[in-house]
C-alpha cells in the first residue's frame, strides 16, 4: 500500500512523468502518449454522480464493447440518495464522462460469510459503445509478474490520474490471486494484467478488490493484496453481461 507520505502532497499535485510517487518505485503516472494504446485506453474511472457533481470511487475496464467491469463494493459501498445512485465512467484523455445506463452486482455479493474479502465482489456497468477495444481475459499461472493500472484517490494527488505499478503475484487458490502491487483507495475494480517477459499485455488475469488487510495468506505472502480470478462464476457473470444496455 502507498506510504503515509502520499497524503502530504499538495491537493492537485500531478507528479512529472517518470517521478516516483511518495518514494514508491514503479508507481508512476501513465504518460498521455499511452492513453490511446492497449491496455490503458480501455481502463476508466468509475464515478458517482450526486447533485450534479461527479466523484471518482473506483477503477473499471472494458470487457466488451459496451461493458465495464469493476468491483461490486464500488457500486454498493453506500446508500447515497436512498439507493438512487447515478454513475459514470471516464476514460484517459477524455474530459467528458460517459453515463452508465445500468449497473449489476453479482447476485451472491455480500453472502460470502465471515471472510475478509467477498469472492463475488464484481459488478458490470452498461455504457454506450465507445469504439475502444475490450481487454482479453485469461487465468493466471503460478507465481508471475503483474501490473495494475488504476485511479487511486488517497488524497494529496489529483483525482482521475491514471497510475500503474508492477510487482510479483502468487496464486493462492483457483479463485484468489495475491499481488504485491502498491494500491490505494480508488484502485478497487482495477484489472490485474499479465506481464510476459518484460512486456505488459492487454490480458486481464484477475480483478483487484481489496488491500493487504484482507489477505487470507499473510504469513506466506505478507503485504499482498487480494484479487479475484475471473473464472467459474465470475467468468459466467461477465459473459452474461456483454450484451449492450443490459436489461
Amino acid at each position: 500500500m502507498p506510504n503515509e507520505n502520499l497524503g502530504r502532497r499538495p491537493i492537485g499535485y500531478r507528479p512529472p512523468l517518470g517521478e516516483d510517487v511518495a518514494g514508491l518505485p514503479g508507481w508512476k503516472p501513465v504518460p498521455a502518449l499511452s492513453f490511446a494504446s492497449v491496455p490503458f485506453c480501455s481502463i476508466c474511472t468509475v464515478e458517482i454522480i450526486e447533485n450534479g457533481h461527479s466523484e471518482p470511487v473506483g477503477t473499471g475496464w472494458l470487457a466488451g464493447p459496451a461493458t465495464v467491469i469493476t468491483a461490486g463494493h464500488v457500486i454498493e459501498r453506500d446508500d447515497r440518495g436512498n439507493g438512487r445512485r447515478a454513475f459514470a465512467v471516464r476514460f484517459p484523455g477524455e474530459s467528458a464522462p460517459i453515463t452508465v445506463l445500468d449497473a449489476k452486482v453479482h447476485a451472491q455479493f455480500g453472502n460470502s460469510g465471515p471472510a475478509a474479502f467477498d469472492q463475488f465482489d464484481i459488478a458490470a456497468l452498461a455504457i454506450a459503445p465507445t469504439g475502444r477495444p475490450a481487454l482479453l481475459i485469461s487465468s493466471p499461472g503460478g507465481d508471475i509478474e503483474v501490473e495494475v493500472p488504476g485511479y487511486p484517490n488517497p488524497g494529496g494527488i489529483e483525482p482521475g490520474t491514471l497510475f500503474t505499478h508492477r510487482a510479483q503475484a502468487a496464486t493462492h487458490s483457483p479463485r484468489v490471486l495475491l499481488h504485491a502491487v502498491d494500491t490505494a483507495r480508488g484502485h478497487s475494480g482495477a484489472p490485474v494484467l499479465q506481464v510476459s517477459g518484460n512486456t505488459l499485455t492487454g490480458t486481464v488475469i484477475a480483478l483487484h478488490t481489496q488491500g493487504h488487510a484482507a489477505n487470507p495468506d499473510a504469513e506466506a505472502h505478507p503485504r499482498h493484496n487480494v484479487a479475484l480470478v475471473l473464472a467459474g462464476a465470475l467468468e459466467e457473470f461477465i459473459q452474461a453481461h456483454l450484451a449492450a444496455g443490459f436489461n
